[in-house]
């Protein structure tokens, strides 16, 4: 009777209502896509040995250019984009440097010993002749980079330079090493780097 025509009256206002606000409603749009992930950008290395020194022949370092064709055999290429100089003059070390601004890792294999002025330095090579520059520009030269190696003996100094001119971590020896075991760690210490960076290891 009227009771239940009532009630479908009382069903229909409802369901008119529930339109009338599903129609003034901005219908929800859907979320806009996830951005695409940035491509991580490949670290770069500038790997430079000084070994075949020729006056005196007693300052070569057999191990050193053995180290560095394994150093860059040991970094897949899609890891980390490396650059190896082998003998190179100080000029060549820095120009090198100079034009590779994006290189953010260097290695140093060599002597890192000799002392000019009041500072220990690194040995470059020119004309088969050692030579050196002063430290304050070698951390000049240096301290663009976010990781130095100084795989040479009693480099402890210069890298305590290059670290308070900004360069983030420095490895160095503080003693003596022999050749053979400097030039094992070379090669562990990149391969476990570009291994750790490559599986997303800060």
């Amino acid at each position: 009777g009227d009771e239940v025509r009532k009630g479908f009256e009382k069903v229909e206002q409802v369901l008119e209502q529930v339109l009338d606000v599903l129609s003034t409603n901005t219908p929800a749009q859907p979320p806009p896509p996830p951005h695409p992930p940035q491509p991580v950008p490949i670290p770069r290395l500038l790997a430079v040995g000084c070994a075949s020194f020729t006056a005196p022949a007693k300052l070569s370092l057999d191990g050193v250019l053995t180290e560095l064709d394994e150093i860059q055999a040991a970094l897949p290429a899609s890891w980390v984009a490396a650059s190896v100089l082998r003998d190179p003059t100080a000029e060549q070390a820095a120009s090198e440097a100079s034009s590779l601004p994006g290189f953010s890792w260097f290695h140093f294999s060599g002597h890192a010993d000799p002392t000019l002025g009041s500072h220990r330095t690194l040995l470059w090579i020119k004309n088969g002749r050692p030579e050196a520059i002063d430290a304050p520009s070698l951390v000049q030269m240096l301290r663009w980079a976010e990781l130095v190696v100084l795989n040479g003996c009693k480099s402890l100094a210069l890298a305590e330079a290059l670290a308070h001119a900004g360069v983030p971590n420095v490895v160095s020896w503080e003693t003596l090493t022999p050749d053979d075991a400097s030039s094992r760690f070379g090669v562990a210490f990149w391969k476990r780097v570009a291994e750790e960076t490559h599986a997303g290891v800060p």
